[in-house]
């Protein structure tokens, strides 16, 4: 309960600071030619930040964007393209030392002395930016994505979305796909099923007895809480469940899809080919384990880096239910437009974020820096991304299931890995554990909607 009150009075602060920051740039949407705050926020109708000619901006805005290795130099070279093609337009640039910087986001708009117009944003924060009415929707520039000339993988647009309306373009992404260690997998066959999965597992430990716990990595242990829940959403996703429900007004912790990927991870731990204790990522990066399921962050590291050249491959993450895709876990990063009262700022920071997110070279660039994946149909054509190495993460793209977009979603995922924890570990059966989870879970999303 301290917690939560904790959180209510940060977010009251907020709002009441963001209400005055920036001389008073915060207005009410009511006025579609006075935008910002006010009742309803953002699902006003008639809030169309479009322009039919872009060309004719003029004016400044400010943006955060991150800056790590060499992401400003290829995102200075995008600001300069963008420019020179609004030559009305000024964009000055806060650079970030940080790829996820939402908490630094919260503090420079809710504080007033640094006011970005847009910003770059882990997705799982887009729909909790929206409900606290902090960032725009952006539908009327996005694009309609049944026309043909969309430049987004549509399913990545999905992540952005509250009540049917978009509030961010996405730039950056990133999949899970499986990793296997060639030497010890041996002739056993890769995986594409549940049923191989357990076919391979006990072969290769019978096979190898010091593959005890080492044939698999599930995220389970103290520092992979995160990654962990991320990874149990896919399981679920693979089995044909959510974590919640459609509207993320109630709890789906007691479905038969959540009791049927516990009983597989319980599975895994009871015939030893994973530890229940910690992560075997490390030891699989040593070369002590069979499989591992990772993501595209990876792929140098161990499949084009000299020194590993040769050593592991890897192939799409193998299904759990018949007629249910293997989904990846997605994520995302997206530009998101701040929400305030200057109309003109807002439609000069949605072109631009559409703009530089849908810049092929700059995609392809990017991407290549950040180790991850484009998010256009056009950039993910490029042979980089299409060669064998990246194709298992490329195509997932497509299907990839994300974390839901709640304004809860830091308990959610606390209560996943504290779940899947007490059933790996023995601690609590699995039936248990599931209504614990969903008693927390469902109270802290009625006490979001109740208020």
């Amino acid at each position: 309960m301290a917690k939560k009150i904790a959180l209510l009075l940060v977010t009251v602060l907020m709002l009441f600071a963001f209400a005055a920051c920036g001389g008073g740039n915060r207005g009410t949407t009511d006025d579609p030619n006075n935008p910002g705050g006010g009742n309803g926020g953002n699902t006003d109708s008639g809030f169309d930040l479009s322009v039919d000619d872009p060309t004719s901006l003029s004016g400044s805005i400010k943006v955060a964007l991150p800056s790590t290795g060499n992401k400003r130099a290829i995102l200075q070279t995008a600001v300069d393209a963008y420019t020179a093609s609004r030559t009305g337009v000024t964009v000055e640039v806060e650079w970030k030392a940080e790829d996820n910087f939402y908490n630094s986001y919260k503090i420079d708009v809710s504080g007033g002395l640094v006011f970005p117009d847009a910003a770059f944003i882990d997705h799982v924060y887009v729909q909790n930016l929206a409900s606290l009415d902090l960032v725009a929707d952006v539908t009327s520039v996005l694009g309609d994505t049944e026309d043909e000339d969309f430049p987004y993988i549509d399913n990545l647009v999905k992540a952005n979305e509250l009540d049917g309306k978009s509030y961010g373009f996405p730039f950056n992404a990133n999949t899970v796909a499986l990793f296997y260690n060639k030497e010890l997998m041996g002739d056993q066959k890769v995986p594409t099923t549940y049923a191989e999965f357990k076919t391979t597992a006990g072969a290769l430990l019978a096979g190898n007895p010091e593959l005890e716990n080492k044939v698999f990595s599930l995220s389970t242990g103290v520092d992979y809480r995160n990654f962990g829940a991320m990874m149990f959403i896919s399981w679920l996703g693979r089995n044909g469940g959510h974590i919640l429900s459609d509207d993320l007004r109630n709890s789906n912790f007691l479905s038969d899809e959540v009791k049927t990927t516990l009983e597989q991870w319980k599975e895994i731990i009871d015939n030893k080919w994973a530890s229940p204790s910690l992560s075997n990522e490390g030891n699989f990066y040593n070369g002590d384990v069979a499989m591992l399921e990772m993501g595209c962050w990876k792929v140098y590291d161990l499949l084009e880096s000299p020194e590993n050249q040769g050593k592991y491959g890897v192939a799409p993450l193998f299904t759990l239910k018949d007629g249910v895709e293997a989904q990846s876990i997605l994520g995302l990063y997206s530009m998101c437009v701040t929400k305030q009262k200057d109309m003109n700022k807002m439609r000069i920071a949605a072109d631009f974020s559409k703009f530089i997110s849908t810049h092929t070279e700059t995609q392809i660039a990017f991407a290549k820096e950040a180790k991850s994946l484009p998010v256009t149909e056009a950039a993910v054509q490029d042979p980089y991304f299409q060669s064998e190495n990246w194709k298992p993460f490329t195509d997932a793209l497509y299907t990839a299931a994300m974390r839901p977009g709640s304004a809860e979603y830091p308990t959610i995922e606390s209560e996943i890995a504290n779940m899947y924890m007490k059933v790996v570990m023995g601690t609590t059966d699995i039936d248990e554990a599931m209504k614990k989870a969903d008693k927390e879970v469902q109270e802290t999303l009625d006490e979001l909607f109740e208020g």
